[in-house]
């Protein structure tokens, strides 16, 4: 009775660490997440900020080209709150 108790508990142990470990990557997943919506947000808003600017209105007006920077600033902003968001969910 002591012997299937003993192996009982350690049954019980694993499981409980299996789930804690389990219930530890989620939680790793989840804050993953979120700092890369946070990063994804500031990003966009960096690169909107660059489009935006004077300077970049006048090339924009006298090219036509738009500056590598924005581009990457919102498109990689946006890549990175999408893989945010699929992480949290």
């Amino acid at each position: 009775p002591l012997r299937t108790a003993l192996c009982d508990l350690a049954v019980v142990s694993a499981d409980n660490s299996v789930f804690k470990f389990e219930y530890g990557i989620i939680m790793n997943r989840k804050i993953t997440g979120i700092i890369l919506i946070v990063i994804g947000v500031a990003l966009v808003a960096w690169g909107y900020n660059i489009y935006d600017s004077a300077g970049s209105q006048l090339a924009r007006a006298l090219t036509g080209d738009t500056p590598i920077e924005a581009w990457l600033g919102m498109v990689g902003g946006f890549i990175a709150v999408v893989i945010g968001i699929k992480k949290v969910k």
